[in-house]
């Protein structure tokens, strides 16, 4: 079997770079999601246990949120962490 000497499928630097810039994007929107689903104990559809205390788990859904909004405060607007929070405030 012979191959080729280069790959025939080629990237230019501008589709590179924009691939960075969308993977950034992604994992900090994934960064975002874990943390909200663990720290609130949470499935991906924000399903609370019936044990739980409403009114606790929606105070802490507000301080986890503000607690991203801080932490991505450099990189994104308050209103780009909430577009990317998982559950409703």
């Amino acid at each position: 079997m012979q191959f080729p000497d280069q790959c025939p499928i080629y990237f230019t630097p501008t589709e590179v770079a924009s691939h960075g810039r969308e993977f950034l994007e992604y994992s900090q929107w994934h960064e975002v999601q874990n943390f909200a689903k663990k720290y609130l104990s949470r499935d991906a559809e924000g399903w609370v246990p019936p044990e739980a205390d409403w009114d606790k788990k929606q105070l802490q859904n507000k301080v986890l949120l503000d607690f991203m909004v801080e932490r991505l405060e450099t990189q994104k607007t308050a209103e780009e962490v909430r577009q990317m929070w998982p559950f409703p405030t």
